[in-house]
């Protein structure tokens, strides 16, 4: 899951639509076309406080995911701690996607930003 998030976050950077998201774990119901549950609700709060482009994990999401898979490859390649920039000046550290790995600019997210706008 997480690869092929970030596999999407990255191309939708490069057709110019960088988007923001959260990972979050929890139940749902989906009914009529609907999808409902406190995990929804907790993530959309989530994700309104992010104040950059970038997919995170949720503190809780981030707790399981460390118990159950701490030392695989993909959580060293895929998943980085990071100080977080939210709304208002704040900051959290929170466990963020690494989907700049797909790219030509070598880990360089300023030289593909100016390329790409």
């Amino acid at each position: 899951m997480v690869m092929a998030a970030s596999k999407l976050m990255m191309h939708m950077f490069y057709i110019g639509l960088p988007l923001r998201g959260v990972i979050h774990e929890g139940e749902f119901i989906i009914q009529h076309h609907c999808l409902t549950s406190k995990a929804v609700v907790d993530s959309y709060r989530l994700c309104e406080k992010l104040n950059f482009s970038g997919l995170v994990c949720s503190h809780e999401f981030a707790f399981h995911f460390r118990n159950e898979l701490r030392n695989t490859p993909i959580t060293q390649v895929f998943l980085f701690e990071y100080l977080t920039p939210l709304k208002n000046n704040d900051e959290d550290k929170l466990l963020n996607v690494n989907w700049v790995l797909y790219t030509e600019f070598d880990h360089d997210i300023e030289d593909m930003v100016l390329y790409k706008f």
